[in-house]
Formats: C-alpha cells, structure tokens, sequence
C-alpha cells in the first residue's frame, strides 16, 4: 500500500506528539543542586545536602526552583523530615502569590491530590519555598525528592490536535472509499 503525502504526515504528527509530560526529581544525590532544566538556588541560610537531602539549619530559611527556559511547571510532590516539632513550609509562584502552607511534626511526603487533597502548587516558571518554625536549637528540616512536572508548551497542543485531525481525516476518507467500492461491486 502506497502511503500518500497526508497519511505520512499523520503518522509523523502522531509519533511527534506521543512524549508525554515529563517529571525530575530533585534527590540531592552528590549534593546537587539541579535536575533537568531546574536549578534550586538557596536565598538564606545555610542549607547543606549531605546524606543526599536538602537540609536547613535553624531557625528558618529560604530556596527557590526555578526553570532555566522560563517553561511553565509544578511541584507535584516533596519529602520532609523536621526535627523539631510544628515546622511550617510555605510556597510562592513567580507572582508571589501563596500556593500551598504545611505544618506538621512528622515525617512524610506531601503529593499532588493526595495531602488532604488540598496540595495542588498550580504552574509556574518559578517557586520559592519558605521554611520556618523549627527553632529549637539544633533542629532543623529536611526535605528531599521534590518531584517537578512539567507541562507541554501550547505548540505541543497544536501538533497534538493537527495530527489527531489528520488520522481522523484519513479514517473517513478509506472508510468513504471502501463503502464507494461495495457500492460499485454490488452494481
């Protein structure tokens, strides 16, 4: 079977469009301090990554993640682990706008939908946490596997739905011609 011009093109729109979004991890390991196109820069005090957590040192402090290429981004999950006990963690986007505030004593992960539901940072080119409340002398808070998702730029979209156009157009067309040729058999 000969492949015409729009069927080739529907089945190159198709494998173009098939990468889903993708997610890193920030996991810290070696102590790095960026993933992907992600890049976690400390604002104050001082953190360390030893044993391949982020770990801040009391009483508070301060890091953003930021795309490199400004493409937009969420946070869909985190491990914490506090020492001390009620430490709080906030979220900002790029706006400054708060997306999500946690306080808690245990350890656990915090993840999209799962938290009582309400963990949801929405997307952004840029996120500053802000960790407080852990001020007893020698505590501190740790956090690791901080899983960003990003989303598909809207050309991906476009490509997406052209290509779907595409394979539908190509559908009716044979099924047209088919049911045309039972037409002409039967005659």
């Amino acid at each position: 079977m000969k492949l015409t011009g729009l069927k080739a093109f529907a089945i190159a729109a198709s494998v173009a469009v098939a990468a889903p979004a993708s997610a890193e991890t920030f996991d810290f390991t070696g102590g790095a301090l960026s993933v992907g196109n992600y890049v976690l820069t400390p604002l104050f005090n001082s953190f360390s990554t030893s044993g391949d957590v982020l770990t801040a040192a009391q009483p508070s402090g301060s890091f953003t993640i930021t795309s490199l290429d400004n493409s937009l981004f969420k946070i869909s999950s985190f491990d914490f682990a506090p020492t001390a006990s009620s430490p709080f963690v906030d979220i900002f986007n790029s706006t400054g706008s708060p997306v999500y505030s946690f306080s808690g004593s245990t350890a656990g992960t915090i993840s999209y939908g799962t938290t009582g539901g309400a963990f949801d940072t929405g997307l952004s080119n840029k996120f500053t946490f802000n960790l407080y409340g852990y001020g007893a002398t020698g505590a501190s808070l740790s956090l690791d596997n901080i899983v960003i998702t990003s989303v598909p730029e809207p050309a991906t979209w476009a490509m997406m739905v052209l290509g779907l156009g595409a394979v539908g157009m190509t559908l009716r067309r044979r099924r047209n011609s088919q049911a045309g040729a039972l037409v002409l058999a039967k005659a």
